[in-house]
């Protein structure tokens, strides 16, 4: 049996641009990108120098994504359409970019969206290009799940059925029970990513204020149908290929995230199943470098069965590890790289995807071929004798039975698609009932906690100038004290012993206690102006925050149209009530503290 031709997991890394919180709290960069994929990494006051690491691809903080999806995204849309599986997953700690990469912004689109763009301009160009002895058609699918708290969730038909993952000679790695949602059009893959996009579980930490808690699967499934016709003869060619579009959840310590509760039970199910795929990166990285055999331990999570075929299998895959520059993030840093550089060492076996049907037919059209012209020279096709109707019969009827099989596949799933669209739509609605009310809820409490966070400051804010005050004051009392005590400590030092030495002694020892109790007061004072300016400032910040919250559940519901339009109406008559009475208030309110 001939060896499936071998290739290696690609890497390629990408550092951000140093956030502003991370300048505002003092971090330097840690990462240097140079050329030809080298990327060093340097530890703050450490004197072990810095470690060099090699990949196939390593892009700058200002690297354009229309260059990363040249580079990585161009090749695997190619072999997709030539039959080959490819696979692109993100991988790096919470706010490292990998969202940012994946999907970016529609003025600067990511690798999802360029390459559906890619896609259907590449598959237009193919059917165009057919005649009428060559037609080319496609079939395109998607399906788009997450695995949150390692349970399977279908994102494109939310519903309480728990999906399982399956495994067949036939299909591979699948998962049972999953919507495959057929698309025609570029717009309506991206309505299908948006309206996933919208329902996947998010929960803010620290780290990062709109933090994927799950790890997404984005599938597009290609068939590709190439129907030849000659004079006698109709061949049909039919390649299939997956591209799978892996969003993994961010991986960081909990003590750095302040993630607490179910958050953070959240984040120990991520970690878990990130540090399952390390097992399995680990594992196959060692077997291909020959020193031992490993058994590969895919079924320790949900996350690494999918990725079975991606890793080790039948795949062209490529690892994006996003990273962060701040020294404050080197351990998570250097964590990714580590993880990055063993997936390099990871070998796998790709194949094209032919259908087997589509050879019996090619090979049962061949015999009928040859079997019509054998009975053409004895009269005609089923007149030669009962030797040769037979098996002439025979095989038209399986050829009959294959093709109406082959055929029904196309017609029968779109059938079927068309069905599961209406009830798939009102799932999607009803889930993004439940998201609406949650992000209104959230933009209530957001709005609320930033009224109380704004009173906090103000009084803050008031204290700090009455203490001002009184720090003024102490120091002069405690000036006046000591000139006092000065013109006490000349008097005294001028006088003969006696009576009236004494009693200047004994005012200057009452000047003395004046004045330690001054400066202790003096102390206290200026320490509660100290931590008056901390807390205005650590309020502040959750300002910043809180309004950064809106800002990101306001980008969550602009996401998909139809959430939009639900809520469009109540809350612009809601805030068209509140914006002159409390927004121009506070507002103005604001300029005051911030002139202050």
């Amino acid at each position: 049996m001939k060896e499936k031709p071998s290739t290696n997991v690609r890497v390629a890394v990408r550092t951000r641009p140093m956030s502003k919180s991370e300048t505002a709290r003092g971090s330097l960069s840690c990462v240097n990108i140079g050329e030809k994929g080298r990327v060093t990494i340097e530890k703050p006051k450490s004197s072990d120098g810095p470690k060099l690491f090699t990949f196939d691809f390593a892009y700058g903080d200002n690297t354009e994504q229309s260059l990363v999806y040249d580079e990585l995204g161009k090749p695997l849309v190619t072999r997709a359409l030539e039959g080959f599986n490819g696979t692109i997953f993100a991988y790096g700690q919470t706010g490292s970019g990998k969202t940012w990469s994946m999907m970016g912004i529609p003025s600067n689109p990511g690798l999802i969206p360029s390459l559906n763009h890619d896609l259907f301009s590449r598959i237009q160009g193919a059917v165009d290009s057919g005649t009428d002895k060559e037609k080319v058609m496609f079939l395109v699918t998607v399906t788009y799940v997450e695995i949150y708290n390692e349970v399977l969730r279908d994102l494109l038909n939310p519903t309480d059925q728990k999906l399982e993952i399956r495994e067949s000679t036939a299909k591979g790695v699948f998962i049972q029970g999953v919507s495959q949602v057929i698309v025609k059009s570029e717009e309506a893959l991206m309505k299908l990513v948006q309206q996933g996009s919208a329902v996947r579980r998010v929960a803010e930490t620290k780290m990062n204020s709109e933090s994927s808690r799950s790890h997404s699967v984005f599938t597009i499934k290609v068939e590709r149908r190439t129907v030849i016709t000659n004079e006698d003869t109709t061949k049909e060619v039919l390649l299939t290929s997956k591209i799978n579009l892996i969003d993994l959840a961010g991986s960081e310590r909990a003590d750095k995230t302040g993630a607490t509760g179910s958050t953070l039970k959240e984040g120990a199910a991520i970690n878990k199943s990130l540090m399952a795929l390390g097992n399995v990166i680990n594992a196959l990285g060692e077997n291909a470098t020959g020193k031992s055999k490993k058994h590969i331990p895919y079924r320790d999570s949900k996350l690494t069965r999918l990725l079975q075929e991606s890793l080790g299998g039948n795949s062209s895959t490529l690892m994006l590890a996003a990273l962060s520059p701040a020294d404050y993030n080197y351990d998570e840093t250097m964590s990714t790289l580590n993880y990055a550089k063993r997936a390099k060492l990871i070998e796998n076996k790709v194949e094209k995807n032919e259908d087997v049907k589509e050879k019996e037919i090619r090979k049962l059209k061949e015999e009928i071929d040859a079997l019509k012209k054998a009975l053409e020279g004895k009269g005609g096709v089923g007149g030669g004798g009962d030797r040769g109707e037979e098996p002439n019969e025979e095989l038209l009827a399986k050829l009959k039975e294959l093709e109406s099989t082959k055929n029904e596949t196309w017609e029968e799933r779109e059938r079927l698609a068309a069905e599961l669209e209406k009830e798939r739509q009102n799932n999607i609605n009803s889930t993004m009932g439940s998201v609406i009310n949650d992000i209104k809820e959230k933009k209530i409490a957001a709005m609320k906690a930033i009224k109380h966070d704004q009173h906090e400051k103000g009084k803050a804010v008031k204290q700090y100038k009455e203490l001002q005050a009184t720090v003024s004051e102490l120091k002069k009392g405690l000036e006046n004290e000591m000139s006092r005590y000065q013109k006490k400590q000349n008097q005294f030092d001028r006088m003969e012993e006696g009576r009236e030495k004494d009693s200047v002694e004994e005012e200057m020892a009452e000047l003395l206690d004046a004045i330690e109790q001054g400066r202790a007061e003096l102390v206290s004072a200026r320490s509660k102006m100290k931590d008056l300016k901390l807390k205005s400032e650590q309020l502040e910040e959750e300002i910043i925050s809180k309004r950064a919250e809106l800002v990101a559940n306001a980008d969550l519901l602009s996401q998909n149209d139809n959430l939009r339009k639900a809520i469009q109406k109540e809350e612009m008559e809601k805030m068209e009530a509140m914006k002159e009475e409390y927004l121009a208030k506070e507002l103005e309110e604001e300029r005051k503290r911030m002139k202050d």
